[in-house]
């Protein structure tokens, strides 16, 4: 929710970027350091130290959460030069391992009322991206779905069998 509620604040201003975020943070934070003597505000304040903007959605919010706790270095909302002079951005960078991660929701790969042929379009332009990616950064590109976020355990072995050692193994 924490990550919510920052990423629609700064989208007044666009994409955030790492200082927007942090300076957003930082002045949630100093709201909450008001209010220090009140129940609950030790809580307000992890969450908030924790929270970040540049979570697009739940599932990359729960996916950061595990990769630390997994003990993963993680870097967040990861811009790859396209073949046009955009950027494509990827959710996560394993820093140190050569490893991006995607997390996707099945609805990025259907949609209603479309045909067959919009479909395997839309499948199309996904694989492109990703074959840029992988070739232009020359790092692995790894992928989970909900599915894999039902527990840590189960976001670990999906991990795991992509040759990915987990850092710190937590009590399951």
């Amino acid at each position: 929710c924490a990550d919510a509620a920052l990423f629609r604040l700064s989208r007044i201003k666009g994409r955030p970027r790492d200082a927007e975020c942090v300076d957003l943070r930082a002045d949630l934070l100093a709201g909450a350091d008001a209010l220090r003597f009140s129940q609950g505000i030790s809580a307000a304040r992890h969450i908030l130290s924790r929270a970040d903007a540049r979570s697009e959605s739940p599932l990359e919010s729960i996916s950061r959460w595990y990769l630390e706790r997994l003990g993963f270095e993680v870097g967040v909302q990861i811009p790859v030069a396209g073949p046009s002079g955009g950027s494509y951005w990827i959710d996560f960078e394993l820093r140190g391992l050569d490893v991006l991660g995607e997390v996707d929701g099945a609805q990025k790969y259907r949609a209603d009322g479309e045909e067959d042929s919009q479909i395997a379009a839309l499948h199309l332009r996904e694989k492109r991206r990703a074959d840029w990616i992988v070739g232009t950064t020359g790092k692995r590109l790894v992928r989970w779905g909900a599915a894999d976020l039902a527990s840590i355990a189960r976001f670990a072995r999906r991990l795991e069998a992509f040759g990915l050692r987990i850092p710190r193994q937590p009590p399951w």
